[in-house]
């Protein structure tokens, strides 16, 4: 049988399908013209962007950036659905707003809602609480140990002194690339500081993501911070500065940390009123320019500058205005109180914390005073004394103190010769010993009866440094607050 002949195509027909089958080939592989054209790029914001969150708790992100393309613009966050945010973008810019957001921190990105696939992110930008960070040296950070952070579900940020989002990592205030003159140090004293140590507190506790712009001067004066009311904005000046960069951050943070005292204090040029008057202005103008207070940190031991200690009265001075101001509610927040911690001897800096243990004790204190400040759990304060009574028979003063953490506690060591009491005359009265008298009470045994008016004081000058002090019975151990010249009651 003969065998069935196959039919063939014309040779023209075979290379016309050919022809076909390139083109269709070509058409899967390569976009066309048009489609090469469509790009889209997310400006702000940026990544490890961090936007402060509301009073209801919740943020927004103001979105802009570039595309080439028609239609609308879509907009994500965290894993969200998609959003349109620009639904007729012109002129090859687009904007919008995701407003509602949980605090919380992810990947952010932009599409074209026409061409799902053209799309551009930015990663770890969040909706946290921002600080800044404002003062002097113990601000910048002096510790020859720089810190690390620690979190499995947040990544801090910092607004650097370049005015770029990146990671939070010491030093925190390098001046690297900085921008701004006005608080440029020493690149070789650029060193480690308490604020990573703070922010893994923050978030482990507040579960939020955080964030800092720091912008503190080392050896500044409080009068060096007051606002210029002419021009409060002035760049040239160290407010001015720190307006200028809380706009470029983004225009809202949760507060002003303020440490800072140091260089008034040891200078001895500076009085307890004057610094009060100037602290006031200050926290004023930070309500008024940025609508949040002011977290004036108390500022502990000094010995710079000379081989003896600045006079007590001038510490002090400084100490007690700083303590007054936690009560303007309104404008000021309490800050940790440090004058207990002993610096002198553990290294021979004299005024900056440097050693593991002070930044692990400074940034837990700090925390507590955020905690009460800012999040509300606690009052962040140690014991306050509440009163003070003379007692001839003993002779003794029972002294009263307010916390929320009692009963009180006294450490180990004499804690007698923290306190420091003082007659009519002016003559000192030796405490020899100090006693529990109840949960809120202290018993101060006296060596010898009072002539006249009396007064009591508590950690002056380096006393509570070099001696232990009462704290409360908190996790935290905050120190009894210290107090100068407190007028005891005489039946």
């Amino acid at each position: 049988m003969a065998k069935p002949r196959l039919s063939r195509a014309p040779r023209g027909a075979a290379l016309l399908l050919l022809v076909v089958l390139a083109a269709l080939l070509a058409g899967a592989v390569a976009p066309s013209s048009d489609a090469a054209k469509r790009r889209i790029n997310l400006t702000k914001p940026r990544a490890h962007q961090i936007v402060q969150r509301g009073d209801d708790g919740t943020g927004a992100f103001a979105l802009t950036g570039s595309v080439s393309g028609r239609g609308a613009v879509q907009a994500r966050w965290n894993g969200g659905r998609w959003t349109t945010i620009d639904p007729r973008p012109r002129g090859g810019r687009f904007s919008g707003v995701l407003s509602g957001l949980i605090p919380g921190q992810g990947t952010l990105s932009v599409r074209l809602e026409a061409h799902p696939a053209v799309q551009d992110s930015h990663r770890y930008v969040g909706v946290g609480d921002i600080f800044v960070i404002a003062g002097q040296s113990n601000a910048c950070g002096r510790a020859p140990v720089m810190q690390v952070w620690q979190s499995r579900t947040f990544t801090p940020s910092m607004f650097g002194n370049d005015c770029r989002w990146k990671v939070l990592k010491d030093p925190v205030d390098s001046p690297s690339g900085q921008l701004d003159s006005i608080s440029r140090d020493d690149p070789t004293r650029a060193s480690g500081s308490v604020w990573p140590l703070l922010a893994t507190r923050i978030m482990r506790s507040a579960r939020v993501p955080v964030a800092f712009i720091p912008v503190p001067y080392s050896g500044s004066s409080l009068a060096d911070w007051l606002c210029d009311e002419t021009w409060p904005d002035d760049p040239d000046t160290l407010y001015g500065n720190m307006l200028r960069r809380v706009t470029q951050a983004g225009g809202a943070v949760r507060a002003v940390l303020l440490w800072q005292g140091e260089w008034d204090a040891g200078s001895g040029q500076v009085d307890a009123a004057t610094y009060k008057s100037q602290l006031q202005a200050l926290a004023e103008a930070t309500q008024r320019d940025l609508g949040v207070r002011l977290v004036v940190c108390q500022i502990g031991e000094i010995r710079w500058r000379q081989s003896t200690p600045p006079a007590a009265p001038f510490l002090d001075g400084i100490r007690t205005a700083q303590l007054d101001s936690w009560e303007w509610s309104d404008v000021v927040a309490p800050g940790p109180a440090l004058y207990d911690i002993l610096l002198h001897t553990a290294t021979d800096d004299r005024v900056h914390y440097r050693t593991p243990e002070q930044l692990a004790t400074v940034s837990g204190r700090w925390w507590c005073a955020l905690a009460a400040g800012c999040y509300g759990k606690g009052d962040g304060r140690g014991p306050r004394l509440a009163g003070a009574t003379y007692d001839p028979a003993g002779p003794s003063i029972t002294l009263r103190f307010a916390d929320d953490a009692l009963p009180l506690s006294l450490p180990a060591g004499d804690v007698a010769p923290a306190f420091t009491v003082r007659d009519d005359d002016d003559g000192a009265i030796v405490v020899t010993q100090v006693r529990a008298a109840g949960p809120s009470e202290l018993r101060l045994q006296l060596a010898r009866e009072a002539v006249g008016a009396l007064r009591v004081s508590l950690g002056e000058g380096h006393l509570g440094a070099v001696n232990p002090v009462p704290h409360d019975s908190g996790p935290w151990r905050l120190p009894a607050e210290l107090f100068v010249d407190y007028p005891v009651a005489v039946p």
